[in-house]
């Protein structure tokens, strides 16, 4: 089976936030995100944004719910609910 990040391509995205950078954001230690959502954030202004400005206990039930995800979609599914 292939692996879900290997097919993600990273582009720096406007604001100077790129895929490097989602896992050290200043407000909280985010280094536990999963790859999937980081990517995905990373590619996700609008969501990187929304996911930031969430409380710590939404962010963590978030980040439990992506580590259940398998796939690019559910992935992208998921970050459309927040």
């Amino acid at each position: 089976m292939k692996n879900f990040s290997e097919d993600i391509s990273f582009y720096p995205l406007e604001g100077g936030i790129s895929a490097d950078n989602v896992s050290r954001m200043p407000d909280g230690d985010y280094s536990a995100l999963p790859e999937g959502l980081a990517m995905a954030l990373a590619q996700d202004t609008a969501a990187l944004a929304r996911f930031t400005n969430l409380s710590t206990e939404e962010q963590d039930n978030i980040i439990r719910r992506a580590r259940a995800v398998c796939t690019r979609d559910e992935m992208k599914k998921l970050v459309r609910t927040f």
